[in-house]
């Protein structure tokens, strides 16, 4: 299982679904694959991540992914948690 950081949450996920627009369906990605503007959706196990706090479930790139050396995990921004 791979741990990828999204804003400051850290998470395994085993599946990352980016919104395609052309054909309105789910289409899996990889973490180095999104671009700013993609809208995601992650499945942890069988189960959806929805964020604790703010209760979020799709989030929208801000900027693009980057390998976090320190933590030695990708990471991506979002728009909102």
């Amino acid at each position: 299982m791979t741990i990828y950081k999204i804003d400051d949450t850290e998470l395994p996920s085993e599946v990352i679904e980016r919104f395609n627009r052309n054909t309105a369906s789910w289409d899996l990605a990889s973490i180095d694959e999104l671009c700013n503007g993609d809208i995601i959706k992650m499945t942890v196990g069988e189960n959806r991540y929805t964020h604790i706090e703010s209760g979020n479930n799709v989030w929208i790139i801000s900027g693009y992914p980057y390998f976090d050396e320190r933590l030695n995990t990708w990471a991506v921004n979002t728009l909102f948690e």
